[in-house]
């Protein structure tokens, strides 16, 4: 079995009930977090439901792939990096839930991939119209969502950020190279310092 072929079947076999989690809690917090973004008067927004699913879709994969990179079965008679091996790790460690500072951190990094939010400008109202505040709002949008639903996943409030820093992040997000593994220990200092 190919390993694209073994890590969809490990997929479909163990993570399909929390891809499904996933995606609603993505499209639930998506509609939360746009209906209390102010200053977006100009805009009709959306969730663009095929990259909220492909998002998801490479979100497992990782998850996958970090499993198995970082995790060996306590199971000697069976030969590392087997199909079996795969899926003797993944049965095994099912019911086991990787850090929430790592789960917001994968997340982030396909929500920026993705941009699931799609804004469309109203009818009769051109850019160079639109105040500064809300373009710079709009521009931002996938970023802030990406930010909101991460402190969500850990566990911290918002609005107890300290503005200075949410405005590194999201120009971080917005500018930078974004790499999971900094930002593992990122969320796990703002979980230590916010909760």
């Amino acid at each position: 079995m190919s390993k694209s072929l073994r890590i969809e079947a490990i997929i479909r076999e163990y993570y399909a009930e929390r891809a499904k989690k996933k995606w609603l809690s993505l499209k639930g917090h998506a509609f939360s977090y746009l209906s209390s973004v102010e200053g977006l008067k100009n805009f009709s927004a959306s969730l663009d439901p095929i990259a909220v699913e492909q998002l998801c879709d490479a979100y497992f994969i990782d998850v996958v792939r970090y499993k198995e990179y970082h995790s060996t079965p306590d199971k000697p008679d069976i030969k590392p990096f087997s199909e079996d091996w795969a899926f003797h790790l993944h049965s095994e460690h099912s019911g086991k839930r990787v850090k929430f500072s790592k789960i917001a951190a994968l997340t982030v990094k396909w929500l920026l991939k993705y941009h699931p939010i799609v804004l469309q400008l109203d009818k009769g109202v051109s850019v160079s119209s639109l105040p500064s505040q809300e373009r710079r709002t709009a521009s931002f949008i996938n970023e802030a969502f990406a930010l909101s639903y991460s402190l969500d996943i850990i566990k911290v409030e918002f609005s107890k950020i300290d503005p200075k820093e949410c405005e590194d992040l999201l120009y971080h997000f917005k500018y930078r190279n974004y790499d999971e593994r900094h930002f593992f220990l990122l969320y796990e200092y703002l979980r230590k310092k916010y909760s």
